[in-house]
């Protein structure tokens, strides 16, 4: 009689096969699943170098057009009627008599906060508006005056002012310079409408803002974006800035690139980076670029959980393919296995059993013996 065969050995084979075939696909998945993230992640820091250029670009042109604007309204002020003559004449009376009727427009329809008019030897002659300029505006006036062309200057204290000194020549001799002012609200509000990042402006303490290791440390000159941002930039009080961009492909830091700062708030994500002042006296102030990257995170997350479904997806069909394959072979090879000692034995009858034939095909199989 046919002694039943145990059939552990063969079942354990089939399991072995799966188990190793389920490693190599699961080591094969996590593989391009960690290809497909490190692709995802070298797109990222790609695209925030390029913003970070961006907006570097956008801060040139902004302070450029301001520039260009404050000499404008230098010359503008210059060709008021009677300004000339009085600057001429060095006559303080007159320049405040033909002045002084046209500050109130040029202050609330301009922007201006401060015009000071210098004579040739750089001594003060009138000056409007309460902004505090400090001692640069003389020195700046006497700069414009020795060069014959606008300088630039930007003041930091309570707020911060752009100056600019505009020589005035007449039939070629440089009679004065008017020195202008105005607030930095015009560039950070065109700095968040044309890039979508608000901005926030910090004066420094200790340390340059340019050198390795500046703190964030010192007054919040202001801040676009409202009391979310704001309360966002006072709870980075102490950090540091330490000059390292995010890694490019070749896994280097970039040059020139300063260091990113994400932080999570409830829901939300921001990237904070700071963003070169390209004006002299900007070593001593930070424009810190605020980004709300929320967007950007979910996407994230949504690629990591289908990459990480796909995976276990493949690895299930698989293994489900490989194991309908399998199953024919082995049973097959378990049948040959247990009929072969039986043959050896001579037991055809019980040989031809193991293979589990219909009763037709072992009829058939009895004629023919």
């Amino acid at each position: 009689m046919l002694k039943p065969h145990p059939r552990a050995w063969f079942f354990s084979i089939r399991l072995r096969i799966l188990f190793f075939a389920g490693l190599a696909l699961v080591f094969a998945t996590a593989a391009f699943t960690w290809l497909a993230l490190e692709q995802l992640d070298e797109r990222q820091n790609s695209a925030l170098i390029e913003q970070q250029g961006r907006s570097s670009e956008l801060t040139n042109r902004l302070f450029q057009q301001q520039s260009a604007r404050l000499q404008s309204l230098g010359t503008l002020v210059a060709d008021l009627p009677g300004v000339r003559a009085a600057m001429r004449g060095a006559n303080v009376a007159d320049l405040e008599r033909v002045f002084d009727p046209f500050w109130s427009d040029l202050n609330l329809n301009h922007g201006l906060d401060r015009v000071a008019f210098f004579g040739p030897d750089s001594r003060s002659l009138a000056e409007w508006g309460m902004a505090d300029i400090g001692a640069h505006a003389q020195s700046l006036a006497r700069a414009a005056v020795k060069a014959e062309s606008p300088q630039y200057w930007l003041e930091c204290r309570v707020r911060c002012l752009y100056t600019t000194a505009v020589p005035l020549v007449e039939r070629g001799h440089i009679v004065g310079a008017i020195v202008l002012a105005t607030g930095l609200q015009d560039i950070v509000l065109d700095y968040r409408r044309l890039s979508g990042v608000e901005m926030a402006v910090i004066e420094t303490t200790g340390m340059a803002a340019g050198e390795p290791g500046t703190q964030l440390s010192g007054k919040v000159l202001s801040v676009s974006g409202g009391k979310v941002y704001e309360s966002l930039v006072h709870s980075l009080s102490g950090q540091r800035l330490q000059s390292t961009a995010p890694k490019s492909g070749s896994g280097q830091s970039q040059a020139g690139e300063e260091q990113v700062i994400e932080l999570k708030r409830g829901e939300r994500h921001y990237r904070l980076f700071r963003v070169a002042v390209p004006v002299p006296g900007g070593d001593r102030v930070i424009f810190l670029a605020i980004a709300d990257i929320t967007a950007e995170w979910r996407d994230m997350d949504n690629a990591v959980r289908d990459s990480l479904f796909l995976g276990a997806a493949i690895l299930v069909l698989a293994l489900g393919l490989l194991y309908l394959l399998l199953r024919s072979t082995m049973n097959r090879l378990r049948q040959a296995m247990t009929a072969l000692p039986l043959l050896g034995e001579g037991r055809y009858d019980d040989a031809r059993g193991a293979f589990l034939l219909p009763a037709q095909h072992t009829k058939i199989g009895r004629a023919h013996v």
